[in-house]
């Protein structure tokens, strides 16, 4: 007979998400983050969402177009610069600020899915380490896409984890929202869809094997929908590279071989 898994402690669970809220919050809005922990590359960021709220479309310089960002993280900074774009570090700040909340919403799902496979202990102390590490803490306040994309890939694997107890089986429902999951992770970052694309395959072939009641033809269903689903979503991103730039992804490796070529 397996053990009942307790449930989560509310408690120490509030407890370690203030706190660690907290720490973020007051790193972020003290100062210290721009002179001591944001990134180099959190500026091309800034800078290029600056130029579209300004009207000068996807360019760096205002000159050259470009695509090398991961878009989906720059998509969100353009409506925070089209507000607070006359100052100088208060969108940078509103920015991180945006990534601490993903940080949150990571840490949820981080206890929806332990809380469900492994019991309250296990979710809790997932949960303290991801929202007081260090290296965690220090992640999201650099400024670039890596709190949205640990938020989203979290909610890919929250997906087919509840695609999984669920009793049905998968259903074209989960599957319309497991690619739309998938879509965005893989806006946030493009390795993310080859990676969690080989996920999926995975997991359909150990849904199948583990569970003898799910019958093949509907996993083949579910898995179809999720991946059509997140093509086309994904699909007008990359027909606006194949347009402009000529690949399907970003040309910044590209570019280094023209310029080599070019330069001799």
């Amino acid at each position: 007979m397996t053990p009942a898994r307790s449930p989560t402690r509310l408690g120490p669970l509030l407890a370690v998400v203030t706190v660690g809220m907290a720490v973020r919050l007051l790193v972020i809005w003290s100062g210290w983050v721009e002179g001591r922990i944001i990134s180099d590359d959190s500026f091309y960021y800034f800078r290029i969402a600056s130029n579209l709220a300004e009207g000068n479309g996807s360019t760096f310089d205002g000159l050259a177009p470009t695509n090398g960002y991961h878009p989906l993280w720059l998509w969100l900074l353009v409506p925070i610069y089209q507000l607070f774009g006359d100052s100088l570090w208060l969108p940078v700040r509103m920015a991180i600020t945006l990534s601490a909340i993903f940080d949150l919403g990571t840490g949820v799902l981080l206890v929806r899915i332990l809380g469900s496979l492994t019991g309250g202990r296990g979710a809790l102390v997932a949960t303290g380490f991801w929202f007081l590490s260090p290296f965690t803490v220090l992640l999201g306040l650099r400024g670039t896409e890596a709190s949205l994309n640990a938020f989203l890939v979290m909610a890919v694997l929250w997906a087919l984890t509840r695609t999984a107890g669920d009793g049905r089986g998968p259903t074209l429902r989960a599957g319309l929202l497991t690619g739309s999951l998938l879509a965005l992770a893989g806006l946030a970052r493009t390795d993310n869809l080859p990676s969690l694309g080989l996920a999926l395959v995975v997991f359909s072939l150990a849904l199948v094997r583990s569970r003898p009641e799910v019958r093949p033809r509907p996993t083949l269903g579910w898995f179809l929908t999720t991946g059509v689903t997140a093509l086309l979503l994904v699909s007008p991103w990359l027909a606006w590279n194949a347009v402009n730039f000529g690949s399907i992804v970003q040309v910044s490796g590209l570019a280094k071989l023209h310029y080599m070529i070019g330069g001799g």
